[in-house]
């Protein structure tokens, strides 16, 4: 398994940040380069993609939510490596969020359906 570089993580999301108009596509490969310099180990570079992605969609899905309350957190669900991926991104445009685990909001859900089914 690959170990998530803390470090590398947030690098990745400068990167996101720095260059918004150049495609995703592009910036995946520049992982190849810092890879053969000796800029990332390959679990550093694991974890600089996964910067860049959750980076470039968090940038995205913000023009999405223009007419939020600024003050208002957004509501982050799924696994927990994930939404503190995302958590972290976030904090750095200066968003709160609210961690929602999955599983429970996936049963939950289930649950809801099946107590409200038509009979």
């Amino acid at each position: 398994p690959v170990v998530h570089q803390a470090d590398d993580f947030e690098r990745g999301l400068a990167e996101a940040a720095r260059h918004p108009e150049i495609p995703v596509l592009h910036k995946i490969f520049q992982a190849r380069s810092l890879r053969l310099d000796g800029q990332l180990s390959p679990e550093g570079a694991a974890s600089w993609m996964s910067g860049l992605l959750v980076g470039t969609d968090v940038a995205g899905a913000m023009k999405l939510f223009e007419r939020r309350d600024p003050g208002e957190p957004v509501i982050v669900v799924g696994a927990p490596a994930l939404v503190d991926a995302y958590a972290t991104a976030l904090g750095k445009l200066g968003v709160a969020a609210t961690a929602v685990d999955g599983e429970n909001a996936a049963f939950a859900g289930l649950a809801f359906v099946y107590r409200n089914r038509l009979t």
